[in-house]
Order: C-alpha cells, then structure tokens, then sequence
C-alpha cells in the first residue's frame, strides 16, 4: 500500500505511517476475522481479479480493500464500523490527493460503505 500513495503523491513517510496506522489497526485483539491476514486476502483477491474486470478505478478499489473495517468494533450495530472506517478514509485521503485524484477518497469511502453487507 505503501508504494501505492506514494504513487498517489504521498510523501514516503506519510505513506508508511499510514500504511503502519492501518497494520495497527487490523491487528488489534478483538477483530476476530477482521484482522491483517483478512485484509491480506482481500487485497490478494483483488490483484488477482483486477485484470480481469472492467473496474473503474483499481486504485479506489484496492485502497477500499486496505481500509474496509480498518475501524472495527465488534458490538457495533449493522454499517457502523463500515461507516467509521469510511470517515477515516476521507480523513486520511486527502492529503494524498493530487488535482485529478481530488474525489479518490469520496469513491473509496463509497466502497467502503459497501462493504457493510459483505459475508466473510
């Protein structure tokens, strides 16, 4: 992911702190399957079908696969954690943002929000 903002304009330790800030999150104890080996499946899966689907925007879509649940809470009610972690995407975005990628964080979050109804 790393490579990925900096690829987006983020500066190389930004782009790693955030990357860490995200590793962090997804390792915390309550998570359940929600954690960093789930995280790198999706992103995996995503790699591989990426090539063979017509998505609009892989950057978007492989983003929102880093920050799907990032925040996670378990006794949460239904879209709440998806909603939380879609806040965090348009908080942490931007920063990365470059004139032409000003609404990457909006579709991330987007598809973030998707991801709500998703089963493991």
């Amino acid at each position: 992911m790393e490579q990925l903002l900096v690829d987006l304009g983020a500066v190389p330790a930004v782009a790693r702190a955030l990357q860490r800030e995200l590793r962090d999150r997804h390792r915390e104890p309550h998570r359940g399957y929600h954690d960093l080996e789930h995280v790198a499946e999706v992103v995996a899966e995503v790699g591989r079908l990426l090539p063979f689907e017509p998505l609009a925007d892989p950057v978007a879509v492989t983003l929102a696969a880093w920050f799907h649940d990032a925040i996670y809470e378990p006794t949460a009610g239904p879209g709440e954690s998806e909603s939380l972690s879609a806040d965090l995407v348009v908080d942490r975005l931007p920063a990365f943002a470059t004139t032409d990628r000003d609404p990457l964080a909006e579709e991330v979050a987007r598809l973030v929000r998707l991801t709500a109804g998703h089963d493991p």
